[in-house]
């Protein structure tokens, strides 16, 4: 299979809101649920543009039809004590798990980071987010910690992890 990892554009907008309900209907590991992030495509066109002229940044996984697949974030901030490491999120869609697009992503993401002269990319993640937390893993994060109730999902809390990866 072939895949695209592209920054994400405002262009991008309608198509990444569909993607972000569908991921969001998948899983209990997210921020969010099916509702996504809404409806508002001028909204997210401009977050998308706000990120791309920011130190920040969206990844996305196409395949060859432009579907998107899989995202994957950076934020940095733009305080200065604040500004050499950087917070990520990745998600993908489940028909894609386990075909090495996280991987992709993730490794891309990397060389941003190390481009961008940051010294440490932080993550939460669910407990029970296996795979995720295999990956994370794999590519060298370390566990810092523990949250209880990092999220709150159908009326329980979700226990999480802190994980780091010092570039």
């Amino acid at each position: 299979m072939e895949i695209f990892i592209i920054e994400a554009k405002k262009t991008d907008a309608k198509n990444f809101l569909t993607f972000l309900k569908k991921i969001g209907s998948e899983t209990n590991n997210l921020t969010f649920g099916k509702e996504g992030f809404g409806d508002d495509v001028e909204k997210e066109e401009k977050i998308l543009e706000q990120y791309r002229l920011s130190q920040s940044c969206i990844l996305l996984a196409k395949n060859k039809d432009k579907k998107i697949m899989a995202s994957c974030s950076l934020v940095i901030s733009d305080r200065p004590r604040l500004s050499k490491k950087g917070e990520i999120g990745l998600s993908v869609l489940k028909e894609f798990w386990n075909l090495g697009i996280g991987t992709a992503l993730l490794k891309k993401l990397i060389i941003i980071a190390k481009e961008k002269e940051l010294y440490k990319l932080d993550l939460r993640v669910a407990q029970d987010n296996f795979n995720a937390i295999h990956l994370y893993e794999k590519m060298g994060f370390k566990k810092k910690g523990e949250e209880e109730g990092m999220l709150y999902v159908d009326g329980k809390q979700i226990k999480g992890y802190f994980y780091e990866l010092i570039l």
